[in-house]
């Protein structure tokens, strides 16, 4: 992506003002913030995408709840990998279908920011 213009919509101007390129650069990011909601964060702690879900939706673990444990990685797979990049494609065409997945990154990552925020001061230290 970086070495490159292939994904450029306008290959003479910084690549941080093309929103051609900046629809592509959408897909990588969905692809770490998938990894990083199923494995760990940058600090190296884990921690468990399925309970929390059940325990946000009122659901009981596994076997009783509802949601069959193949709709998380069919959904957050089909999203990274299928969709993104379909809208990046789409971005020469219709620039607001490209862009979606960066207002969406953008407003996932205030509300992953907002909770953390309200639910955990404690790990809000200062260094």
């Amino acid at each position: 992506m970086f070495g490159t213009n292939a994904l450029r919509g306008n290959p003479p101007g910084s690549r941080w003002w093309d929103p051609v390129w900046l629809a592509w650069l959408a897909v990588p990011m969905l692809i770490v913030h998938m990894l990083e909601e199923y494995g760990c964060d940058v600090l190296g702690r884990t921690y468990d995408l399925l309970a929390m879900v059940w325990k946000n939706l009122g659901y009981p673990p596994y076997p009783g709840c509802p949601i069959p444990l193949a709709h998380y990685p069919l959904v957050n797979g089909g999203i990274a990998w299928v969709t993104a990049p379909l809208a990046a494609l789409l971005a020469r065409r219709n620039l607001m279908i490209g862009l979606s997945w960066c207002g969406l990154l953008i407003f996932d990552g205030t509300l992953h920011v907002v909770a953390t925020i309200a639910t955990a001061p404690q790990a809000l230290v200062v260094f």
